[in-house]
């Protein structure tokens, strides 16, 4: 069973890969699977900002009424 990452360990993964490219040893099918590790990790982060974006927007509205 997977774990449930929250918004700030995806974060800091991402941060790794990120000093991890900055390597110049690493075997290119190492960097290919990273790659698409953080690829992933983009795209929940980014649905995880956008939830975010939408429900404070929600809530502004709602409570301008």
């Amino acid at each position: 069973m997977k774990e449930i990452q929250t918004f700030e360990t995806k974060m800091r993964r991402l941060e790794a890969i990120v000093a991890e490219f900055s390597k110049e040893d690493i075997p290119l099918d190492q960097m290919l699977v990273t790659f698409k590790e953080g690829k992933q990790l983009i795209e929940e982060l980014k649905q995880a900002l956008e939830t975010a974006e939408l429900e404070i927007n929600t809530f502004i509205k709602g409570n301008e009424k």
